[in-house]
C-alpha cells in the first residue's frame, strides 16, 4: 500500500494479512492523542479522532486559541503538539 490513505484503508490491508487480529479500541479525545503522540498534522488528527475534517481543525484552532496546543508551521505543512506549561 503505498501514498496517504484514510486510517480505515490501512486497518482493512492489516486484517487481510492477519484475519485473527482485532484493532485496538484507544481513546479519541483530543488531550489522549497528543498524550500518545508527540506531535499531530490536521490529517492525522482527524483520521485519529474519527471526526470530520472542519470540526477537527476548529478544534485544533480553539486548542491552539487556548494555549492548550502549539501550532508549528513547517514548509510541508502544519504540527500540533502539546504546549508545556
Amino acid at each position: 500500500m503505498y501514498g496517504s490513505k484514510p486510517y480505515s484503508a490501512y486497518q482493512d490491508a492489516i486484517q487481510q494479512l492477519l484475519p485473527g487480529l482485532s484493532p485496538r479500541s484507544y481513546s479519541r479525545e483530543w488531550s489522549a492523542l497528543f498524550g500518545t503522540y508527540s506531535s499531530l498534522t490536521a490529517r492525522e488528527f482527524w483520521e485519529l479522532a474519527q471526526t470530520a475534517r472542519p470540526v477537527a481543525e476548529k478544534l485544533l484552532g480553539e486548542l491552539t486559541s487556548s494555549g492548550k496546543l502549539k501550532k508549528l508551521v513547517t514548509k510541508n505543512g502544519s504540527l500540533w503538539t502539546l504546549k508545556e506549561h
